[in-house]
């Protein structure tokens, strides 16, 4: 009787036989990458170590209790320079005038006085008719309005209906 033989090789190729695993990889040293990896991240607290503080997002901004109380005050003070702005002097029904408003009035009732005044200069020196007496009434009357209201208008305060 034979022994058992030995199992036979087969005939085929070795490439055949064993299929290529495909393409090779390249090697990697992985403790090479590792340690690089862990100089180059960012350091974390210590286990314990308090949390640094996070500001809200409203930080920098004035809460709206103070803004309202800044109004508060604003308006407060607008109606205190309301109040000093009202002249006590002054009678119902009427204002104060500006004054660059009175000093052009003032400008403007000079000339005025001025004009009557080369008016009354141009009349004859001798009237005789009762036309050129009323004339110079007129005229002269004219003058005497302008004076007085010259006299109201050089005031400090001058007050005008509304």
């Amino acid at each position: 009787m034979r022994a058992a033989a030995a199992p036979r090789k087969s005939n085929l190729p070795v490439e055949v036989l064993r299929p290529d695993a495909g393409p090779q990889r390249e090697e990697r040293n992985f403790c090479k990458e590792n340690m690089s990896k862990i100089k180059n991240a960012k350091k974390s607290p210590p286990a314990g170590a308090p949390k640094p503080a996070t500001k809200p997002a409203d930080y920098g901004k004035v809460p709206k209790y103070l803004r309202e109380r800044q109004e508060e005050l604003a308006e407060e003070q607008r109606e205190i320079q309301r109040l000093a702005e009202i002249d006590v002097d002054c009678p119902a029904g009427m204002r104060l005038l500006p004054e660059g408003e009175r000093q052009s009035m003032l400008r403007t009732l000079e000339a005025n006085k001025e004009k009557a005044a080369n008016e009354i200069a141009k009349l004859p020196f001798v009237i005789d008719t009762v036309g050129l007496r009323r004339r110079k009434q007129a005229m002269e009357n004219k003058v005497k309005e302008i004076d007085d209201a010259i006299r109201v208008f050089s005031r400090k305060k001058v007050y005008v209906e509304m």
